[in-house]
């Protein structure tokens, strides 16, 4: 029998989490192959705020990721100005 309900106990990974910290990785790839890659930091520092905040409020799992992928992003963002 399959179980439909979720387990409240069970601490789930946030997504947008992750989203943000692979979108970080490609942004710095960008910039480093390409030159440009800010208008994808721009969009996972969004993304990286929003889940970092998700995933405090609910108590999920990746906050780190969340914050990592920030970094990531504000970096892609200085980079605009070097």
């Amino acid at each position: 029998m399959l179980e439909t309900q979720r387990n409240p106990d069970k601490q789930d990974m946030n997504k947008e989490a992750i989203g943000s910290l692979l979108i970080g990785i490609v942004s710095m790839i960008g910039i480093f192959l390409v030159g440009n890659g800010t208008v994808l930091s721009a969009a996972g520092l969004l993304l990286g705020v929003l889940s970092l905040r998700e995933a405090k409020k609910l108590r999920q799992k990746g906050a780190k990721l969340a914050a990592a992928g920030l970094i990531l992003n504000c970096l892609g963002i200085v980079s605009l100005f070097f």
